[in-house]
């Protein structure tokens, strides 16, 4: 099942429809697009617990791109999702052209490491306001979490990611035995391309 956004739809509208879906027990696989939509933070983390309450949804999309929740909104979504949605086996988060920070990943990173649930994650965060140290955090949390067997992640358009940063993510991905298939856009540099695609799109495994 799949809702679209729509820009006229309200913080209130929002938080109506995520209150339906959460009582629908029937809903197995999920997508909801809420992107560009003029929402903040109490709005998001509302939407979030309402989701991570219907135990029936194993597979769920979240699209909040271009959207206004910020990184305190981002950091409870991925709170409410990842540590107290257990019965989520796939989740895909489009959090790309927002403020998410190294705050929020370092979040992201605690509750992942933790995780024993999910199999399947893809993350899109390009255009945010990642640096080096919020990719380390995450491919050290990547490293620890024994469980997920699929990755993708796009960390494009984030200029302060440097070079340190995409070697220790390298790093920390070919450490962990149980991804068998892995999926990093973001870096094009041949130099960099130990385990990070130089085509920015080729499976890594």
């Amino acid at each position: 099942m799949s809702y679209p956004a729509a820009n006229s739809i309200s913080a209130e509208g929002v938080e109506e429809i995520a209150k339906l879906l959460s009582l629908a027990s029937h809903i197995r696989c999920l997508t909801l697009d809420l992107s560009r939509l003029d929402f903040r933070n109490p709005t998001a983390r509302k939407v979030a617990e309402l989701l991570s309450q219907n135990t029936s949804i194993v597979s769920l999309t979240l699209r909040l791109r271009e959207s206004r929740i910020g990184a305190k909104g981002a950091t409870q979504v991925i709170q409410q999702l990842l540590a107290r949605a257990p019965h989520l086996a796939s989740l895909s988060l489009d959090l790309a052209f927002t403020s998410v920070s190294d705050q929020t990943v370092a979040r992201l990173a605690t509750v992942l490491a933790r995780n024993t649930t999910l199999g399947s994650l893809s993350l899109e965060l390009k255009s945010t306001l990642i640096t080096t140290v919020g990719v380390i955090a995450l491919g050290k949390a990547l490293a620890m979490n024994t469980h997920l067997t699929s990755l993708f992640l796009d960390l494009s358009l984030n200029e302060n990611i440097l070079d340190r940063g995409v070697h220790s993510l390298s790093e920390c991905l070919r450490a962990n035995s149980t991804l068998g298939r892995i999926q990093v856009v973001g870096f094009c540099r041949p130099d960099l391309s130990t385990n990070i695609s130089t085509s920015c799109t080729k499976a890594c495994r």
